[in-house]
């Protein structure tokens, strides 16, 4: 008699189609994974013959396929997907450990960055940004970005001239120069830096060629009218400087003449006659700023964008990995936990060996395949079907069996 195994049949097939609806369901559900199931077959043992017969299909186990979906472009900084490997670890507030690869975040009231559900994205703080993660994991905490909101002014201590000199320029009288006359020097730059009271200062740079391949550099600041002590560059055949490329320029306070002291980089001052005519500089202070945007990197780190043009690290993403990903028990709302057929978990930065990079600014579609689907909703059909027909075959047989008696 087949009847038992019939039933296991409808029971297989009817549990496969619960799968197959709720895949095609979530066939537009962020970071969605779709599932399948694993059958095996049983089978009985009689004792007289020692010959093994079917009984029917079980339900070996659900898993999860954890194949990377499409990405479809947000451009909002806090939308995020995992190209390959890897899943988002988030905190909840009972302090249980979740993984999804929903990328959908935002910051809450505590300036952490959490999910719909509000669970906290888990990661580093900018200071252990060279930490070593390998297996452990215990220290990773919620991304706390409350003490980034503002930062405060630094003052420049190196500034960088870029400047492209014409070694055919007239050699200038040195006695005549005058920051008022043009026709005392050869070139000028105008400059800005910051001072230790986070004010701007603005401070202008005079070439005047005193000689074949020498120059004196006259800095001049504009707030105060004052002029700096000068300091003289030498040039080789090619055009590079050979005499010191580093001078340090005093310049006083505003608030109480106090003398500040900042190192000029010369290094990327030239004399040829090059084409590239785009002369500027660079330094490393900067104003008081508030933040403006977010931006997270392919390793992800997170930097903040300030109203002072000030990109900053603040804090880093880590990522987890499962050595049996498909394995982690589905929780509903794309996130998942992990159990003891999911295996070890690994923790790792994005964008290095095992982890995929962490892309700013997309999110992760559901990787249902609907024709896959609907191939798999017309087989469970058929096997229902099928094993339904086996049950009305087996109730004649056995009214047959009742009429002889």
């Amino acid at each position: 008699m087949g009847l038992l195994q019939a039933i296991s049949g409808l029971n297989a097939a009817n549990t496969a189609m619960d799968i197959i609806s709720d895949n095609i369901s979530n066939a537009s559900t962020i970071g969605f994974k779709s599932k399948s199931i694993v059958f095996a077959d049983l089978t009985s043992r009689k004792n007289q013959t020692n010959k093994t017969e079917g009984m029917g299909v079980n339900i070996l186990k659900k898993k999860s396929n954890i194949d990377t979906g499409e990405i479809f472009f947000t451009n909002r900084n806090l939308d995020l997907n995992i190209n390959k490997n890897g899943f988002f670890r988030l905190l909840a507030e009972n302090d249980s450990i979740y993984y999804t690869r929903n990328g959908h975040f935002h910051i809450d009231k505590k300036n952490h960055i959490v999910n719909s559900a509000g669970m906290s994205l888990t990661g580093h703080s900018i200071d252990n940004y060279y930490l070593k993660f390998g297996n452990n994991y215990s220290n990773l905490i919620p991304i706390d970005l409350s003490n980034y909101t503002k930062i405060n002014s630094k003052p420049t201590t190196i500034l960088k001239l870029f400047f492209r000199l014409n070694p055919h320029d007239n050699i200038k009288i040195k006695k005549e120069f005058n920051t008022q006359i043009s026709t005392t020097y050869n070139h000028k730059l105008k400059t800005r830096i910051i001072d230790s009271f986070g004010k701007k200062r603005f401070i202008n740079f005079y070439f005047v060629k005193t000689a074949n391949k020498i120059w004196d550099i006259h800095p001049f600041e504009k707030n105060k009218n004052k002029k700096i002590i000068p300091f003289k560059i030498e040039f080789d055949d090619n055009g590079n400087i050979i005499s010191d490329k580093t001078f340090k320029m005093d310049i006083n306070s505003n608030e109480n003449g106090k003398e500040e002291k900042i190192l000029i980089n010369l290094e990327t001052i030239l004399q040829n006659k090059s084409t590239d005519k785009k002369n500027y500089f660079s330094h490393n202070g900067y104003k008081k700023g508030t933040i403006q945007n977010y931006v997270i990197e392919n390793n992800g780190i997170i930097y903040g964008i300030y109203s002072n043009q000030k990109k900053i690290p603040l804090s880093k993403i880590v990522l987890s990995n499962f050595t049996n990903a498909e394995n982690l028990k589905s929780e509903g709302n794309g996130i998942f936990s992990k159990n003891e057929m999911s295996g070890i978990e690994t923790t790792g930065t994005p964008n290095s060996l095992g982890f995929g990079k962490v892309i700013c600014g997309g999110l992760e579609k559901s990787n249902v395949d609907l024709n896959k689907e609907f191939i798999n909703m017309i087989i469970a059909q058929r096997n229902y079907q099928s094993n339904a027909q086996v049950i009305k075959v087996e109730e004649k047989m056995f009214n047959i069996l009742m009429n002889l008696l």
